[in-house]
């Protein structure tokens, strides 16, 4: 951070010589000396102007590393305490929240280096100078400029921090984030429902509130503008007052710098009101980054995904799951190795229950046991990878004839032995190379692959057409509808027999 703060001073300090430098040529100039007189002068010109231009390059660079580091490291902080903290915790979180922090609050430290820390060093070193240079043409001038930088510098800014104080647009800012992820994630399902002009409407919304969640502060944001404004040109006014009483004891020159210098020298506090802002944002980003990381030193709910003596089952009563309002009470019983399917409309609470049984989500009441339960959401992600480091996302040891095996399964080995590299293609969009039934199809794939003794899995027969449905239903064991009566169909994969439990949608077909 030094070098960016010597290069940023230096910066403005060549801002300032260049003014002062055209100043005396063109005062010099207009008493039509010898050209060789002005030479010099004319060549400093040249060389302060591409100077500025190399400082700021260079301030520019130092400030954006520093800032980008900084943003790296609280990144792998962020997804190391997520990783880390409690399940029901880390759940609670929206995907608007976890992109807020992963996003807006992040940038929000990175601004404060870049835009706040470095601009007020920078300020604070180029005024001094800037003061000093002007006492040594006059110390009654050096006095006013001191004056008015100090109103510049230090009530202006304070009068855009009141401003940043009195805004409150966190949910505001949420909502229009959540709204807009939700707009450019599924944009084409959208429109195939017919859907996709309510959501536009919904996010111009949010952005609308978000506009008018930050009003209150724009009154005080321009008197603190007003402020720097009124108190540059006052200065610049008092200091040419000063400096042409002194004008007789010395050369035109002279006065046109005394004049000039104070203008150029309030480039150097003419950021901090941002600055002021940047940093009452960042404190408040910091505030809420914080909480998020300290989830991590909680104690962890261990999960039971692989554990010694974990071999299946659930069981369940008097169980009710929800966030914060009952949405289920269940009782359930499913023995180790027992296939079971729920159907239920959409909102019942059936994702909830399999969050709550893979201990990801906490319940309002009841007991339950869920032996190494594993959730497999319905939206897992696909990476832009290969399809066999898709497969073994979790299964880390699948071998090449467990990841044939349960493809053909899921009815997708035809597929991937006609891709260019079968296993080894890149799909280079993740799920966007894919069908929603294929990406269905992978996601049962990979969960085959796991050891779980048990999984719960979220809607796996979503966008499949009815024979797909039925074969998928009848390979998990669950094609008569209910519970798996009577043997059960070993699964392909890492485990034959293993619990599973299926929630979906009712279907009329």
């Amino acid at each position: 951070m030094i070098r960016a703060v010597f290069a940023g001073t230096l910066t403005l300090v060549s801002s300032i010589a260049l003014t002062v430098v055209s100043a005396w040529l063109i005062t010099r100039a207009w008493q039509m000396p010898p050209v060789l007189e002005l030479s010099v002068a004319v060549t400093a010109v040249r060389a302060l102007g591409i100077s500025r231009a190399v400082f700021r390059y260079v301030d520019r660079l130092a400030s954006h590393d520093v800032a980008l580091g900084a943003a790296a490291t609280a990144r792998t902080r962020i997804y190391n305490a997520l990783s880390t903290a409690p399940s029901g915790e880390v759940m609670a979180l929206s995907r608007a929240q976890l992109l807020a922090h992963i996003g807006p609050d992040v940038d929000a430290l990175t601004d404060r280096i870049v835009r706040s820390t470095i601009p007020r060093w920078v300020a604070g070193l180029t005024c001094a100078l800037a003061i000093g240079f002007t006492a040594l043409l006059s110390l009654p001038a050096a006095g006013v400029l001191a004056v008015g930088l100090a109103v510049a510098g230090l009530i202006a800014p304070r009068m855009a921090g009141a401003a940043e104080r009195r805004l409150d647009s966190l949910d505001a800012q949420q909502r229009y984030v959540g709204a807009v992820d939700h707009v450019l994630r599924n944009a084409a399902t959208l429109r195939v429902r017919g859907q996709l002009a309510d959501s536009l409407d919904a996010a111009a919304r949010a952005d609308h509130d978000l506009a008018a969640s930050r009003a209150p502060a724009r009154p005080w944001s321009a008197r603190a503008a007003g402020m720097w404004m009124l108190a540059s040109a006052l200065t610049a006014v008092a200091t040419f007052a000063v400096a042409s009483l002194a004008a007789p004891q010395h050369s035109p020159e002279w006065l046109t710098v005394a004049a000039l210098l104070p203008l150029a020298a309030f480039e150097a506090v003419a950021s901090l009101p941002d600055a002021a802002r940047v940093r009452i944002r960042s404190s408040r980003a910091e505030d809420r980054l914080g909480r998020t990381i300290s989830q991590g030193s909680a104690d962890v709910v261990p999960t039971a995904d692989g554990e010694e003596g974990m071999r299946g089952g659930v069981d369940a009563q008097d169980l009710v799951v929800g966030w914060e309002t009952p949405a289920m009470t269940v009782n359930l019983h499913v023995p180790e190795g027992g296939r079971h399917v729920i159907v239920a409309e959409s909102g019942a609470g059936k994702t909830t229950l399999l969050l709550t049984l893979a201990g990801l989500l906490p319940p309002l009441s009841g007991t339950y046991r869920a032996d190494g339960a594993r959730f497999i959401a319905e939206d897992e992600h696909i990476f832009a990878t290969t399809v066999r480091d898709n497969l073994a996302v979790g299964a880390a040891d699948a071998t090449t004839e467990q990841m044939w095996e349960v493809l053909a399964a899921v009815g997708l080995a035809d597929w991937v032995r006609n891709l260019d590299r079968g296993l080894d293609t890149v799909l280079s969009d993740g799920a966007a190379a894919l069908s929603g039934g294929q990406r269905r199809r992978i996601i049962v794939a990979r969960a085959l692959l796991t050891d779980a003794p048990t999984l719960l899995l979220d809607e796996p027969t979503e966008h499949l057409d009815a024979d797909g449905e039925a074969a998928m239903l009848a390979l998990l064991g669950v094609g008569d509808g209910g519970s798996g009566g009577g043997a059960v169909p070993p699964l392909p994969g890492a485990r034959a027999q293993r619990t599973v439990i299926v929630v979906r949608h009712p279907r009329n077909r």
